[in-house]
């Protein structure tokens, strides 16, 4: 009897387990380069994105801020998911920073969401402004 209950929670904690790891949402834009800032969609480890004046790069030496060996340089652009996360999203993490070209102190980002494939697009909070590298935690519920 023992075993069996041993057996039957191993069973639910990887279920729980595999369930949480389903749900979850996780790109480093590590897999795939853009050289140019025009519009292109890029086909990455969690689906496709569409990157408006926006790369991916490993060179800028010191002013590109990376959290590995690659980092996303939006100039006056965005990128976007170009696909549908089906259960959608309590929280959005990401690392951000200001790579301070030109002078300019202090880089402006806006979270926008869209519950509707992407016809409709809503913001998400006040726009992030910052000058150093920093960890994003947004509650998105």
């Amino acid at each position: 009897m023992r075993n069996l209950k041993f057996l039957f929670a191993t069973l639910l904690a990887l279920l729980v387990t595999a369930i949480l790891l389903q749900a979850q949402l996780f790109e480093d834009f590590e897999s795939e380069q853009k050289s140019g800032y025009a519009g292109a969609s890029v086909e990455l480890e969690s689906g496709e994105w569409f990157l408006e004046d926006a790369l991916i790069r490993p060179d800028g030496g010191d002013s590109d801020l990376k959290n590995g060996s690659l980092s996303v340089r939006i100039r006056d652009g965005f990128l976007r998911m170009n696909f549908d996360k089906s259960d959608g999203a309590d929280k959005l993490s990401f690392y951000s920073g200001n790579s301070g070209f030109n002078g300019d102190g202090g880089g402006i980002l806006q979270i926008y969401y869209s519950t509707d494939s992407g016809s409709n697009w809503n913001e998400l909070g006040d726009p992030i402004t910052h000058s150093l590298m920093s960890l994003n935690n947004i509650l998105l519920k």
